[in-house]
């Protein structure tokens, strides 16, 4: 199947779902799926990214701290498989006419409430993962629609694939999905970031950011301060926000988390103002009610 005929099909299917299965070998089915993960990978940098970076300056999207028990393992275990399977089953698993669907409806009557059976789990789908979001502001209500436009618009996409080909497909393309931005993008980038550093008169510090937790080795939060003066802080597998919320005291200010490997080092020791802004030529770190 071409692009142009699977893209098409996709825009009538969203214009007016129907119930219609076709029937594909596996090599057109991974052609089918493959065109279909790119098309949304477009859009996503196209549309999705640029706008979540405009409302991101309009007002800052907050989410949850790091969380220590995303090693590498749990992610693949938790988030790249478990967690799809059990949204396919909630959101998409009865979209298709079964004989057991046909003691309570007719084919008629399917057809006739099939797009509302596509159309309302997509968008509870989306509400669902407004509470990846820690915002409590009224502008990011009125905004928590656009917010969620990549899970609506994936939704969407699932639901073309769930009942065009089957449930399984469906499941692959998730798996497929986040598996590319919960694994694998974050592991092509950890090979070309490189540590922050800066050696000034008054300190040195290094930065090295990590995206999966280690549970082979030691978690270290070592802090040595004088008069009030920080002259030493160490730093392994920790968060960014919880080095804030320790220093400065929970929910004063807000980071976009990331985990890190922290040494910085002074003689003459900084105040915590100080090192505050020595973050902040590194990090975008507001107050937390901004």
């Amino acid at each position: 199947m071409t692009i142009k005929i699977i893209l098409t099909d996709l825009y009538e299917f969203l214009r007016r779902p129907n119930d219609e299965q076709i029937k594909l070998n596996f090599k057109n089915k991974f052609q089918f799926i493959l065109i279909l993960l790119g098309f949304e990978i477009a859009i996503s940098l196209a549309v999705i990214f640029p706008l979540m970076y405009l409302i991101n300056e309009i007002t800052p999207i907050k989410q949850d701290r790091f969380d220590y028990a995303d090693t590498f393992f749990n992610s693949i275990l938790y988030w790249v498989l478990i967690v799809p399977v059990i949204e396919e089953i909630m959101f998409r698993y009865f979209m298709r006419f079964t004989k057991t669907k046909s003691i309570l409806f007719t084919r008629k009557e399917w057809d006739k409430i099939f797009p509302f059976l596509v159309y309302i789990p997509v968008i509870c789908f989306g509400l669902v993962h407004i509470s990846n979001f820690t915002n409590d502001s009224t502008l990011f209500y009125i905004l928590s629609p656009l917010l969620v436009i990549s899970q609506l618009t994936g939704g969407l996409i699932i639901s073309f694939i769930r009942v065009r080909l089957n449930f399984l497909s469906g499941v692959i393309y998730h798996w497929s999905w986040n598996f590319l931005f919960v694994i694998a993008l974050p592991v092509v980038l950890s090979v070309f970031m490189q540590s922050y550093t800066e050696k000034t008169s008054e300190y040195q510090i290094s930065i090295d950011e990590k995206h999966f937790f280690d549970k082979e080795k030691d978690q270290v939060f070592k802090i040595d301060s004088t008069q009030n003066r920080l002259n030493v802080i160490h730093l392994e597998q920790y968060s960014m926000q919880h080095l804030l919320d320790s220093l400065y005291s929970k929910n004063k200010y807000y980071v976009d988390d990331v985990l890190i490997n922290l040494d910085f080092k002074s003689n003459k020791g900084l105040n915590k103002e100080a090192f505050l802004e020595v973050l902040k030529k590194e990090y975008e770190i507001k107050d937390h009610f901004e």
